[in-house]
């Protein structure tokens, strides 16, 4: 089976199978793979997102490092067109979950070759949660760098779960600059740069549409900040159209917050608010994303739109949730905070419409 590491700007091959970022031009590698997916060769026994195994790339998908990610519930609390996505319903409390399980998976790959002691990652919150757990139930350590004054319970998970939290002064990239010298014998796994994060991502869109008995929905909200889940979703799409399964793709909305909205400024060639303003939603004050032209271009290949909400609609959007029984963080009920703009429409039509909700509002209390 055939698997291909390369830069997504320049397309120079991955040279060492540890490095994270690209050697000429500094981009972000993509990963590729000729497995396509069959509904056949799913594997009913498993209950978690490795019933994709075999649609997965091969390095990850022989030895899984898995909590049980996976197989959240999807629900209608509105009307039967309008379904929810419970992605918070997870280990950790949160879709990375899924990008985690695959990318720890890999770094267990790499262990039968290389010494490895643990991994570093940089993270708001969620992302180091989750790898910080996989982490510790390979066996292995696991360094997590924020931001000083992130979100207290997301840095008590991290340290609950084993993890070593590294506060940095700075944004949310000060720490991630930190996290990336790491040196021998430890590992830098940053989720936004890491292609095997987002091959796990993809089960996402395999199974909304297994859960829709093989049908797809005509639009997808989803919260939008280092790229990975969108992105994730958009090539677990486009897997499915290659295999045949589906024969098209849905509509992807991205949704930002006001305060940090790169893409959505960049997508729609706006002044960018690259400035030192953080939103209510923590996880998603993400000002220099960098797959930010794969996001843009990707997005717009599948005929995507990235909309923006307001600080009071996501509190209002987070406490109309709270009342349908769906607990979220704000940077969760962003997506449905632009969604409900469209409310009446999807009500009053039989349009099916998926919400993807990604984290518990437990995390912020």
């Amino acid at each position: 089976m055939k698997e291909e590491v390369y830069c997504y700007t320049c397309g120079n091959p991955r040279g060492d199978l540890t490095e994270w970022r690209c050697k000429s031009c500094g981009g972000a590698y993509t990963l590729e793979h000729d497995n396509l997916f069959s509904q056949s060769k799913i594997i009913n026994s498993r209950f978690n997102m490795w019933r994709y195994a075999d649609a997965l790339s091969p390095s990850i998908r022989e030895n899984p490092v898995t909590l049980g990610e996976g197989c959240t519930p999807l629900i209608n609390p509105i009307t039967p067109n309008i379904h929810f996505k419970l992605e918070y319903v997870m280990p950790t409390a949160s879709f990375k979950d899924r990008g985690s399980s695959a990318v720890v998976s890999y770094v267990r790959s790499l262990m039968k070759r290389k010494k490895i002691r643990g991994v570093v990652e940089d993270s708001s919150g969620n992302a180091g949660a989750s790898i910080t757990a996989y982490s510790s139930f390979l066996g292995i350590e696991c360094r997590v760098y924020v931001p000083k004054g992130s979100v207290g319970h997301k840095v008590k998970q991290i340290e609950q779960l084993g993890g070593r939290v590294e506060e940095v002064d700075g944004s949310r990239e000060d720490a991630a600059k930190k996290a990336q010298e790491a040196k021998d014998p430890y590992l830098y796994i940053g989720h936004a740069w890491s292609p095997y994060f987002i091959e796990g991502i993809k089960t996402l869109a395999y199974e909304v549409v297994e859960q829709l008995k093989w049908s797809i929905p005509e639009v997808i909200y989803l919260p939008a900040a280092s790229g990975t889940l969108l992105l994730g979703v958009i090539y677990g799409y486009k897997t499915l159209l290659n295999s045949g399964v589906i024969e098209k793709c849905p509509k992807i909305v991205a949704v930002q917050q006001q305060e940090v909205s790169t893409i959505h400024d960049t997508f729609y060639g706006l002044p960018s608010h690259r400035s030192t303003y953080s939103g209510i939603a923590d996880a998603l004050n993400v000002k220099n994303p960098p797959r930010l032209n794969e996001i843009i271009t990707e997005l717009r290949k599948v005929g995507g739109e990235v909309k923006t909400v307001r600080r009071s609609e996501i509190i209002r959007a987070a406490r109309e949730l709270g009342l349908m029984g769906m607990h979220v963080e704000y940077s969760a009920a962003v997506a449905y905070a632009a969604f409900r703009k469209k409310l009446e429409d999807f009500i009053y039509s039989d349009t099916e419409a998926v919400i993807i909700l990604t984290g518990s509002g437990l995390k912020s209390i």
